[in-house]
């Protein structure tokens, strides 16, 4: 335990230091205190809190690609969680011949989530609030938008201007959230991917699937299709309540079911209605 915790310390102290020391040379003459600017938005990033200086988030910021790779990055090394990487750490230092099966699980669902995500982003962004931007920057955009709604909660695009695709999309990777053991919020990708292999791969005679060459026990695969379940029970309740709680506020259904994504998966991503939000409504995103 001690080791384990040691581990955790370092990689978290390491990964913020690393940020904090990569965004500095972007905050300096930009901001009044860069080191603050700077420690703040490592923090944030890695921790998954989604919390900025700036009033906009990071929309004022949009056409700078060295801020959003550098906040991406801290992003996803908060969200692969603490198992991942001392897993990675003990193959590398050849301890482990072989990653876990949850390490193998937590990077081909997170590789596919980012690349999938971004791909569609891009598709739907491009000729939107994407318009005025160049290639490069169209296409760090669309990273940005894929990584931050698990859970980061910055956004460069100003999200109640995004495509309603897109807004679909979006609450989809809220509702998925990080990884097992990380700062993130959501249902977790390891139990998204199982129950995404359900859908498309047949049992066996055992109950079991398999996968990269390992059984997964009917347990587990039970379990996780009901932790889905419940995860999309309590969100059906919490967007009946706001849609009974703001009928008059007139905020759209699309408005209300993206805060109640954002509040279940701790992102903060809003679409606007947060403030306009009655004193019920707020008590329904806060539980």
């Amino acid at each position: 335990p001690f080791r384990m915790t040691f581990y955790i310390v370092t990689f978290t102290l390491g990964v913020e230091l690393a940020g904090a020391l990569a965004l500095y040379p972007y905050f300096r003459g930009r901001v009044d205190d860069p080191v603050f600017a700077s420690v703040f938005h490592a923090v944030s990033a890695f921790c998954s809190a989604g919390f900025s200086i700036f009033r906009t988030s990071l929309e004022s910021h949009r056409a700078s690609a060295y801020l959003l790779l550098c906040i991406c990055a801290l992003i996803v090394c908060g969200g692969l969680g603490f198992l991942v990487f001392v897993d990675m750490v003990k193959c590398v230092a050849g301890w482990r011949r072989t990653l876990t099966f949850h390490t193998r699980v937590v990077l081909v669902s997170t590789a596919s989530l980012i690349a999938v995500g971004a791909a569609l982003f891009y598709l739907f962004e491009a000729g939107n609030t994407m318009a005025g931007l160049g290639a490069g920057d169209r296409l760090v955009n669309a990273l940005f938008q894929s990584i931050t709604p698990r859970t980061a909660g910055f956004n460069a695009l100003r999200q109640s201007e995004i495509a309603q695709p897109s807004k679909v999309l979006t609450m989809l990777l809220m509702l998925i959230g990080g990884s097992s053991g990380s700062a993130a919020g959501g249902i977790k990708t390891t139990t998204a991917f199982l129950v995404l292999m359900q859908l498309f791969a047949a049992r066996d005679r055992y109950g079991e699937i398999a996968v990269f060459d390992r059984k997964v026990g009917s347990s587990t695969l039970s379990d996780a299709l009901l932790f889905a379940v419940r995860a999309l029970g309590l969100l059906f309740v919490g967007v009946f309540l706001l849609v009974v709680f703001e009928s008059g506020s007139g905020s759209s259904f699309v408005e209300l079911a993206f805060e109640s994504f954002s509040a279940f998966g701790t992102v903060g991503l809003s679409l606007g209605v947060t403030s306009r939000l009655s004193a019920a409504g707020k008590l329904v995103v806060m539980a």
